[in-house]
């Protein structure tokens, strides 16, 4: 199975923060040397509904 691409570029600050906040909370093992390329792909897999969804959620 075929990974969708994200496009990072679209993604802010802010976002990734929040994103990475809830890596943490949710899997209570989220790396700090994580790229923020991982801490989107891991969101857009676990995350109801991926990486859209999830910044829907928290606009």
């Amino acid at each position: 199975m075929k990974r969708k691409s994200i496009d990072m570029s679209t993604a802010t600050p802010e976002q990734l923060a929040e994103a990475r906040y809830w890596v943490k909370d949710a899997f209570a093992n989220g790396d700090d040397d994580w790229t923020d390329e991982d801490i989107v792909q891991g969101t857009n897999n676990h995350y109801e509904g991926g990486w859209a969804q999830f910044i829907a959620d928290v606009a």
